[in-house]
């Protein structure tokens, strides 16, 4: 599957974003399908942080965790699954767009077994609509704090 982006601007500095972003327990309240996110290792925003997160996917409850495995502070930061037998590498990349305005880009990869190719478009179509949903609401969010 190829690299998909999809992004949002926040009316808000983009240090505000990143700090809240960034930590990952934030993620219940603007991901729908994240139910509990809790960090297992590490502190927020730092390369090696470890997460482990429960989430809402199809009607199924699935048990993943992740690691960041790039952190630089206001600008990216990203991750990848290691657990389960889909493959997930993504980043999210915070552009200051000047006037307390940012850019938030969210990049992701999804790879798996052959038996996952049967169902890759769907699920590529699905995690695209998700993404749009999940960024609005960071959008909504994070602009009432203002």
């Amino acid at each position: 599957m190829e690299t998909r982006t999809t992004s949002v601007d926040v009316a808000r500095p983009v240090s505000a974003v990143f700090a809240y972003v960034a930590d990952f327990t934030n993620d219940p309240d603007w991901r729908t399908e994240v139910e509990t996110s809790t960090r297992t290792a590490g502190e927020a925003a730092e390369v090696g942080a470890r997460y482990e997160q429960t989430l809402r996917v199809a009607g199924r409850t699935i048990d993943t965790s992740f690691v960041v495995t790039e952190c630089v502070t206001a600008a990216v930061i990203g991750f990848e699954r290691s657990s389960g037998p889909i493959e997930v590498q993504g980043s999210l990349v915070f552009v200051s767009l000047g006037d307390d305005r940012t850019r938030v880009l969210f990049e992701h990869h999804m790879a798996g077994p052959i038996w996952f190719r049967a169902i890759e478009p769907w699920l590529a179509a699905r995690r695209r609509r998700g993404i749009r949903r999940d960024l609005d609401e960071l959008r909504r969010i994070l602009e009432r704090r203002s």
